[in-house]
């Protein structure tokens, strides 16, 4: 039997005693580091979310390129749904376009180009079928006043073929007018009504009302989006805006860079 087992320290015992001390400090130390490492990792991860859910691509764009011209650029050519809008200084606003940012809740320019592609297709179907519309209507308005035309005339003309002897020539002379007329009015008439020749003056009215409804339901909200889809337009040119003025504050950064190392090799 040992004499630590017999209860005498030995030079060996207090220095394996040493060893099991400094090992439980090490691994006291290992366990309290690995769990501030999973705390820093925890609130490292939490601070790198929080930066990514308030970064805003399209307000770091707007705030510096009105830092370095006052006023957001519109631009001239390929904006198709600025060509809409007929005031377009709104667009150089930058409050304006932050309030449409903001309430289209765009962050990321990925963002902007989903919109402006489902959005501005939706927006072009709509404005076809306006436009399709519109001819209709153009039509049915034709088709209206022919028949108000043609009307009053046709009832002389009816009159007058019920009649005989003295009489039509009486009534041709009193609506000689109306009946020199019919021939044209008819012919105009039946080339707008096509090969249906019937009458249909309150069908055509009701489309009509329907038409200028959907048209005015359209006018009211087509500017709108017309501005939301310009809006667009004006973020995207002002991105590749601000990368060309950064572009140029470099190189004329290199060029004085390059102008005082001239001087300084001058003095040399």
């Amino acid at each position: 039997m040992s004499l630590e087992h017999q209860g005498i320290r030995t030079e060996k015992g207090e220095y394996n005693r040493w060893v099991k001390w400094q090992n439980a400090i090490i691994t006291n130390a290992l366990t309290t580091l690995e769990n501030a490492l999973d705390v820093v990792k925890s609130e490292t991860d939490k601070w790198k979310a929080t930066l990514k859910e308030k970064a805003n691509e399209i307000i770091d764009v707007i705030d510096n390129v009105v830092k370095r011209k006052g006023v957001l650029s519109v631009p001239v050519v390929n904006a198709k749904y600025i060509a809409k809008i007929g005031h377009r200084n709104e667009l150089q606003n930058p409050d304006n376009v932050k309030r449409i940012a903001e309430a289209k809740k765009w962050k990321t320019f990925e963002q902007v180009k989903d919109d402006y592609a489902r959005d501005g297709a939706d927006f072009d179907r709509k404005e076809v079928d306006i436009n399709k519309q519109f001819v209709r209507l153009q039509h049915l308005n034709k088709l209206m006043q022919a028949y108000k035309d043609f009307k009053p005339v046709m009832e002389v003309h009816s009159e007058y073929d019920k009649l005989n002897g003295l009489a039509k020539i009486k009534y041709k002379k009193e609506y000689s007018y109306e009946l020199e007329q019919y021939p044209e009015l008819r012919e105009k008439y039946e080339e707008l009504v096509g090969e249906n020749k019937r009458f249909r003056p309150n069908e055509w009215q009701s489309e009509i009302e329907q038409i200028e409804h959907s048209i005015d339901e359209y006018k009211h909200h087509a500017s709108g989006r017309a501005f939301i889809l310009a809006t667009a337009e004006v973020l995207f040119h002002n991105r590749k805006e601000l990368e060309r003025l950064r572009e140029n504050e470099e190189r004329e950064k290199n060029r004085q860079k390059e102008s005082v190392k001239k001087v300084n090799r001058g003095i040399d």
